[in-house]
């Protein structure tokens, strides 16, 4: 279970899932979880490829309307990652920051590779959405993870 958050009374856990953030950032894993009441979780929180923090929240499974993947392209991060990529190149013709351009070019191959994204959104009633990123190599347990809510959210019905 996820920290700091309890199961109400007659509530419980159908589900646990665990998903990592990006290939990249393989040590960063958001936490998922679904009851028979409600779908709460952990979601990190990232600037760049620097962790910043986590959100938690519950949501009740009465306000879900919609679970779906995204595909997602934080252009930001492309560009900000292709200028670090070309200062380091820029740095490997320097013939004493070399050190300082292959870090340059590695930081920035590793920003390229997050700026693509997996999105998992939860869409309420009111049409506001939660989304978490994953790793492509989530998607089967992320499938998972959406008819797990459906089939919870059709047996209640």
């Amino acid at each position: 279970m996820i920290n700091n958050m309890s199961l109400i009374e007659d509530e419980a856990v159908i589900k646990e899932f665990s998903f990592r953030h990006s290939v990249t950032m393989f040590f960063l894993k958001s936490q998922l979880v679904l009851t028979n009441k409600r779908f709460l979780g952990k979601i990190n929180n990232t600037f760049w490829i620097i962790p910043v923090g986590a959100n938690n929240f519950t949501q009740s499974l009465n306000d879900i309307a919609e679970v779906r993947l995204e595909k997602k392209l934080n252009i930001k991060s492309l560009v900000f990652s292709l200028l670090i990529v070309v200062m380091g190149l820029v740095s490997l013709h320097v013939h004493s920051s070399i050190h300082l351009g292959v870090v340059l070019v590695l930081l920035g191959k590793v920003g390229i590779m997050s700026s693509r994204q997996k999105l998992i959104v939860v869409q309420d009633n009111s049409g506001a959405s939660m989304s978490c990123s994953i790793s492509r190599s989530g998607v089967t347990k992320a499938n998972e993870l959406m008819n797990a809510i459906n089939n919870t959210i059709a047996a209640r019905g």
